[in-house]
């Protein structure tokens, strides 16, 4: 697709598209998620002081986050300037790479958070054997290398295409021309970085649901199930509005462009389709990211508010301040030693089957 008749009348849509709606959706994101995710990062190194598994995935989708956003002001600027890209190839290329890089990390992060509470709850006994704080460590390392390496071949197919106007463009690989390259490298992310993370996180949740429905004789059981089923249908239904969309509708942009390549109408309607649907997306993505997940997107947000207000106001009694920050400690603890607590409650029930188990 040439991105340089943008402002012809049958591709007035698509121009509108980029240089409003898009510049317009990034700036509310990078706004609203810059200071989220900042404050994920300021909390999780200055108030957590034991790391759990959770702690390690949960920060790195915040650096994953914030290294996105730190993208974002060149895509406004490149965006508000008419698909105008002053800052050379070589910087093209690592904006795009760094793109979506970041883009599927921060969906592996979230399954690794999934996998992490699937072990507590299903393997409660040999979880910490399973996966130590050492092998998170690991597996969030491979996480990124895996990523950037399959990011490399955005940076080949990121050019810059020059106008007659002397305009440079920076191109998306989804626009392309070369369907052969775009379309077998779409599939394959689709595959590896949206369907296998999807799949994952449905049997992960799943089977937690059908362990703790196996157990449930006591009131508490039925409140963990509870709270569980909601973080699994938050779950699925942000994969089914945000990501599984986004990868149909690209794949479709691209497969458009490979049956039709001398065609205006059908690929240009898949374009506009993926431009509005990829803001949305984005918009949606960091939205939700600080609830998206257990363990504490949505439990960070309520402790962000009662931390920020405690210290902001200057009567709030030094006492109270520790004790915010000591709930959060034990929030972080309880919910790695839960299914372990359990079993050692369930053996005492013999004596005393009312019991409920302590915080940690």
């Amino acid at each position: 697709m040439d991105l340089c008749d943008l402002h012809t009348t049958t591709r007035a849509a698509l121009f509108w598209i980029q240089t409003s709606f898009i510049p317009g959706v990034f700036v509310f994101v990078l706004v609203i998620g810059l200071f989220l995710n900042l404050l994920s990062l300021w909390v999780f190194f200055t108030c957590i002081k034991s790391w759990t598994r959770s702690t390690f995935f949960l920060c790195n989708l915040a650096l994953a986050d914030v290294t996105w956003l730190l993208n974002l002001p060149f895509l406004i600027q490149y965006h508000l300037g008419q698909l105008f890209w002053p800052f050379g190839e070589w910087l093209c290329k690592i904006n795009r790479t760094l793109y979506h890089t970041c883009f599927y990390c921060s969906i592996y992060f979230i399954t690794c958070v999934s996998v992490d509470r699937y072990l507590a709850i299903a393997h409660p006994i040999n979880s910490f054997s399973l996966l130590t704080k050492r092998q998170s460590v690991m597996v969030c390392l491979a996480v990124w290398t895996i990523n950037f390496v399959f990011s490399v071949p955005i940076a080949q197919m990121a050019v810059i295409q020059t106008c007659p106007d002397n305009k440079t463009i920076c191109s998306l690989y989804v626009f392309f021309s070369s369907t052969k390259e775009t379309l077998p490298f779409s599939l394959t992310c689709t595959v590896t970085g949206c369907l296998c993370p999807f799949f994952a996180i449905c049997y992960c949740y799943s089977t937690s649901m059908q362990r703790l429905q196996k157990q449930c004789h006591q009131p508490w059981h039925l409140q963990r199930m509870a709270k569980l089923s909601k973080v699994m249908y938050s779950a699925l239904f942000i994969f089914a509005v945000l990501y599984l969309p986004y990868h149909l509708i690209r794949n479709v942009a691209i497969g458009l462009h490979a049956a039709h390549p001398t065609a205006i109408g059908p690929p240009l309607y898949a374009d506009s389709a993926f431009a509005v649907e990829m803001a949305i997306y984005e918009s949606g993505k960091k939205v939700h990211s600080k609830g998206r997940q257990p363990s504490g997107n949505l439990e960070h947000v309520v402790f962000f508010v009662k931390f920020i207000i405690a210290w902001i106001i200057p009567d709030v009694p030094s006492d109270v301040k520790e004790r915010i920050k000591r709930e959060r400690y034990l929030t972080m603890e309880y919910l790695h030693n839960y299914e372990l607590q359990k079993l050692r409650q369930q053996l005492g029930e013999q004596s005393n089957p009312t019991a409920m188990p302590s915080q940690p």
